[in-house]
């Protein structure tokens, strides 16, 4: 149920961006855009990953760079 899990995820997001949280709001993005991408909307998977990525090159998390570099491709390849 994609619209539940994007509801559950944006909810993570409102969370987070309250909590000044950037790991975790680089997360909900992620998560967001993985959904999206699962339902076939790849605009709006990409827009949510590339959103990901800026937040974690911000904080320099190198794990989630590669990750948001990852789910970039796969959104392309898709």
């Amino acid at each position: 149920n994609y619209p539940l899990g994007i509801a559950n995820y944006q909810k993570i997001l409102k969370i987070a961006q309250s909590a000044n949280d950037s790991v975790w709001l680089s997360k909900a993005f992620n998560y967001i855009g993985v959904m999206y991408e699962n339902k076939g909307d790849f605009d709006k998977s990409l827009s949510n990953h590339f959103t990901a990525l800026k937040i974690r090159e911000n904080i320099k998390n190198q794990h989630g760079i590669g990750a948001s570099y990852l789910n970039i491709g796969i959104a392309y390849s898709s």
